[in-house]
């Protein structure tokens, strides 16, 4: 992280500021020293109060290496909720974690994927509510402030990207080559007024799908719910070419969409 030029005061840089015409190189220099000061105060000084619980508060060895009381765990993947007061996280130990993100304490640690989650993406108006898939083929619908996980359907590839329709009730989700909506919330509200569903699967006129022949590699729903954004690899048109595999290209689509229809 980059250091606050080493002996001079905030009130020092403030003066100088008002003595340099703004286009003068002393000028950018104080500038840039103002900044870096903002920084490290901001950021450096105050971390060490923010995500003890991943191990911000670590002292590492010469060679990088964490103490063995470290609580510290890899993180794929995170998302902040629509009201910005939490954010929620992906890790190593086959956990979903949340955050606050004026505090920096842990509110919850969410439990039950068998492996890594990968994706993670709130609700998008209900901060309690976010989604996570996950290399085991899940995907899971949480109520973090319960701890509960409200439904769960496994897929037949690992979870690779998730994305809520701005209504809220429609989930899109990119695993393999395929890309399902899962009309969730209906598939909760009949689960609550019957038996749970134990299997892990939803019925099939609540999860649709669409093949899009070749591996994706993420979904997203813009604002205002009438397109998809889909990313995902060109497929190779040499593939016993050994020279031609290293050229791997991606390639992101922006399609119309309708929810009436899905």
């Amino acid at each position: 992280v980059l250091q606050p030029q080493s002996g001079v005061s905030i009130s020092t840089l403030l003066r100088q500021r008002q003595l340099y015409a703004a286009s003068t190189p002393r000028m950018r220099s104080i500038t840039r020293n103002l900044q870096l000061h903002v920084e490290h105060v901001s950021v450096t000084a105050y971390q060490s109060s923010f995500l003890n619980h991943l191990g911000a508060k670590d002292q590492v060895d010469d060679n990088g290496n964490r103490p063995s009381s470290s609580q510290a765990v890899s993180t794929i993947s995170i998302a902040f909720s629509p009201d910005s007061k939490t954010m929620a996280s992906t890790h190593g130990d086959h956990t979903v974690k949340i955050t606050s993100c004026s505090t920096g304490s842990l509110l919850q640690t969410l439990n039950g994927h068998p492996r890594t989650p990968w994706t993670v993406k709130y609700h998008s108006t209900a901060s309690h509510i976010l989604a996570s898939g996950c290399l085991g083929f899940q995907v899971r619908i949480w109520d973090w402030l319960q701890g509960l996980c409200l439904h769960m359907i496994r897929l037949d590839s690992a979870i690779i990207s998730l994305s809520f329709h701005p209504k809220g009730d429609l989930l899109a989700i990119a695993s393999g080559t395929r890309l399902h909506f899962w009309a969730w919330q209906t598939t909760h509200q009949e689960n609550s007024n019957t038996n749970a569903n134990t299997n892990g699967t939803a019925p099939s006129h609540q999860v649709q799908m669409v093949d899009q022949r070749h591996m994706l590699r993420c979904v997203h729903f813009p604002p205002n719910g009438t397109s998809i954004i889909v990313g995902g690899m060109n497929p190779n048109p040499n593939p016993n070419d050994i020279n031609s595999r290293s050229g791997i290209s991606f390639y992101l689509k922006l399609w119309d969409f309708d929810y009436y229809t899905c």
